[in-house]
């Protein structure tokens, strides 16, 4: 039901009145869920899907702190997704 919740709070990230502190915690939840195998790499390739069809200075910058931690795991996982993205 958390994770449920979580990423249906997506939507609010491009709510410019959000402050920044609020969407970098929810990535590191994001990015803790998935170094501890609670989610997928289908989820983390989604997040970047959003943060590159809403691409913004912000979401660059979310962007990279997402693939800074995940990056080298989903490469590894799917391969072929990363080639979509």
């Amino acid at each position: 039901f958390y994770l449920k919740e979580l990423f249906d709070q997506i939507g609010q990230l491009t709510d410019e009145t959000t402050p920044k502190y609020k969407i970098k915690n929810f990535i590191f939840e994001i990015i803790m869920f998935y170094i501890f195998n609670n989610i997928t790499s289908k989820l983390i390739y989604d997040l970047i899907k959003f943060f590159i069809e809403n691409f913004n200075e912000n979401f660059s910058e979310y962007l990279l702190l997402l693939l800074s931690y995940t990056g080298i795991e989903i490469r590894k996982e799917d391969p072929e997704n990363k080639k979509e993205v």
